[in-house]
C-alpha cells in the first residue's frame, strides 16, 4: 500500500471513531433527559399520593372525634 492510501484509512479511522463518540455522546444525553423525565413523574405521583394520605389522615382523625364526642 501507499503512504497516501495509508493515511486516508488512518483519517478515516479516527472520522469514524469521532462520529462513534458523537452519537454515544448523543444517546447518554438522551437517557439522561428521559430519567429526569421518569424522575419527576415519579415524584410527581409521590406527592399526589400523600396529598390523598393527609386527606385521608384528617377525615379518619375527624370520624375519631366525633365517636369519641358520641361515646362521651
Amino acid at each position: 500500500m501507499k503512504c497516501d492510501a495509508i493515511d486516508g484509512l488512518i483519517l478515516l479511522a479516527i472520522a469514524v471513531t469521532i462520529l462513534g463518540h458523537i452519537i454515544g455522546f448523543g444517546a447518554e444525553l438522551l437517557s439522561q433527559r428521559c430519567e429526569r423525565r421518569e424522575n419527576k413523574k415519579n415524584l410527581r405521583a409521590q406527592k399526589d399520593l400523600a396529598a390523598i394520605l393527609n386527606d385521608l389522615e384528617q377525615r379518619i382523625g375527624k370520624l375519631e372525634t366525633t365517636i369519641y364526642d358520641h361515646r362521651s
